[in-house]
């Protein structure tokens, strides 16, 4: 079991800025429009975890189950 790391804003910015919240270039194949759309998809997530951490929804001792690779 893991604890839920605290999310740096920092680096929430820089992630932020890498891969902006913006529409789909259509002249992309759909495969590559998917995946951008996926790499916008965590920056939300984070963006949501941060602000639950703030607002003291998530428990800093909160802890994960995290998989092991094989």
């Amino acid at each position: 079991m893991e604890k839920i790391p605290i999310i740096s804003s920092n680096l929430l910015k820089y992630l932020d800025s890498l891969y902006p919240n913006r529409c789909a270039d259509l002249s992309l194949s759909d495969r590559e429009v998917w995946f951008q759309a996926g790499q916008r998809s965590v920056i939300d997530f984070l963006l949501k975890a941060k602000e639950e951490q703030e607002n003291g929804d998530i428990d800093p001792n909160t802890t994960i189950d995290v998989p092991l690779c094989s």
